[in-house]
C-alpha cells in the first residue's frame, strides 16, 4: 500500500477480548482520506473487520522511517540467534561432506564411516 504518508504507526492489541489494530497516520487530508478508504475497502482475503473508525489524535506519532528502523531492528534481534545457530550447525555438515567426498575418491576406509 503506497500512500506516501508522512507518518504511520500501527499496533495490535487485545481490547475486551477482541484483537484491535490501531493505525496512527499523519499527512495531508487527501493522503489520510486515501488511507482511510483503503483500510475500509481493501482488506486481506481472510481478514474479518467489524468496524473502522477515524478520529483526531493529539499525541505524537513517530516518523515512518523511524518506525521502520525500529521494526527492522526488532526483527533482526529475533533472527540473529537463529542464524548463529544455523551457522554453528553448518560446521558439522561441512565436515560430513568433506569426509564423504574423500570416501568417494577412495581415500578412506568405508568401514570407518559413522
Amino acid at each position: 500500500m503506497h500512500l506516501a504518508l508522512e507518518v504511520l504507526k500501527s499496533t495490535t492489541m487485545m481490547k475486551k477480548g477482541q484483537q484491535v489494530v490501531i493505525a496512527l497516520v499523519e499527512g495531508d487530508e487527501q493522503r489520510v482520506a486515501r488511507f482511510y478508504n483503503s483500510a475500509t475497502t481493501k482488506r486481506p482475503q481472510l481478514a474479518r473487520v467489524d468496524s473502522v473508525k477515524s478520529e483526531d489524535y493529539t499525541g505524537e506519532v513517530m516518523p515512518s522511517w523511524q518506525y521502520a528502523a525500529l521494526n527492522t531492528s526488532s526483527q533482526m534481534n529475533k533472527a540473529i540467534p537463529v542464524l548463529l545457530e544455523m551457522r554453528n550447525d553448518s560446521h558439522g555438515i561441512g565436515k560430513m561432506f568433506s569426509r564423504d567426498s574423500q570416501c568417494n575418491s577412495g581415500r578412506c576406509n568405508p568401514m570407518s564411516r559413522q
